[in-house]
């Protein structure tokens, strides 16, 4: 896997993407609590970070080799409420 060249300016510029690694990337998009396809046919995975207490979200081309984005997620828990 690797990351894009949008992700890599994202964690220069933004300090709270900083201390997302590539592994931590990595191990959400092998094993996600949730992935789901986006309108640009995208892939949205989530996972916890334990080491962080927070959950990820990783926004991952079709071909699962390149990380376009990824943010801690704040809202994650509440989303998962709202679709029961």
């Amino acid at each position: 896997m690797r990351f894009s060249e949008h992700f890599e300016g994202d964690r220069r510029d933004q300090p709270d993407r900083e201390r997302i690694s590539l592994s931590m990337c990595e191990r959400v998009v092998r094993n996600p609590v949730v992935s789901e396809p986006n309108r640009r046919g995208r892939i949205a995975c989530w996972g916890y970070v334990e080491s962080e207490d927070r959950y990820l979200k990783v926004i991952v081309e079709a071909d699962g080799v390149e990380i376009v984005t990824a943010h801690f997620d704040r809202g994650f828990k509440r989303k998962m409420r709202s679709r029961r």
